[in-house]
């Protein structure tokens, strides 16, 4: 493990320099609300001018190098369609979706300018037993668990008619790699391209341990929360065509594995 912070270009060189990587997966990011909301400077430097760092290191000690950056679908959230593609213009309205394009254009430019292989894969919302509790697919899945152990009584909610486009995370990886083997460096957007309510993560999490999710789950939307605008959902005819790729684990099976995974995690408490 080598440690360091992606807002230090002189470590970032160094490290590229003394690994001689053949590939680079550049996943780090803060992705909650509150650190984006806290400082904005630091997830710009992060999400988005850090990919500058490594395509920068890459050009002067590594140029064989390749680099696979997980962008996001968050791009497209000012927008107007759905489904969305790699053609779809970029819309992006917060922090997180402004730093990610930012990150996205670097990796455009040097692709083009300096012929290094490097690839953007917007992802949409990748799921995983790793995901942090605080998002709520594991703020569900954990709250199943623990009610059906006895540890909860109930678990309160936002608005849970609040759709997404969900995959499992070992797809999204998948993704990111089989960008890198591909003949010729490109950009290419991964996600299961099924639309799911939080309420259908309630039923399957809650029903999966016998429970009827209604009996426990409340809904309270938030008022100062903004409106959702356009669905995210994605259109992957591209990653089928030219790399072979398509989701392999269900959402079902997805959110089943973290109920299991959790209700394991709390029996030991």
């Amino acid at each position: 493990m080598h440690e360091l912070g992606l807002d230090q270009p002189t470590a970032i060189n160094a490290l590229v320099k003394n690994l001689q990587a053949d590939e680079i997966y550049h996943l780090a990011a803060r992705s909650s609300s509150a650190q984006l909301a806290d400082d904005p400077a630091a997830s710009a430097h992060i999400n988005g001018l850090s990919v500058l760092y490594f395509l920068e290191a890459i050009k002067k000690f590594n140029q064989p190098c390749k680099l696979s950056f997980a962008s996001s679908s968050e791009i497209f959230a000012g927008g107007h369609a759905t489904p969305q593609s790699e053609d779809t213009p970029v819309s992006a309205i917060n922090p997180y979706g402004i730093a990610k394009n930012f990150g996205m254009q670097w990796v455009s430019h040097y692709r083009g300018a300096h012929q290094l292989f490097a690839c953007s894969a917007i992802l949409y919302n990748h799921e995983s037993i790793y995901r942090g509790t605080h998002y709520v697919t594991r703020k569900i899945t954990n709250a199943a668990a623990q009610i059906y152990l006895g540890q909860m009584r109930s678990v309160t909610l936002g608005d849970i008619d609040s759709q997404r486009d969900w995959m499992h995370a070992k797809d999204a990886v998948r993704g990111l790699w089989a960008m890198l083997q591909a003949k010729v460096a490109d950009d290419y957007l991964f996600g299961s391209g099924v639309l799911h309510s939080v309420r259908d993560v309630c039923d399957i999490a809650f029903s999966h341990l016998g429970l009827d999710y209604r009996d426990y789950v409340v809904s309270q939307p938030d008022a100062l929360r903004r409106e959702e605008g356009v669905q995210l959902k994605a259109d992957t005819r591209k990653a089928q065509a030219m790399l072979h790729w398509q989701p392999e684990i269900g959402f079902t099976q997805m959110i089943q594995e973290m109920v299991d995974f959790d209700v394991q995690q709390y029996s030991k408490q």
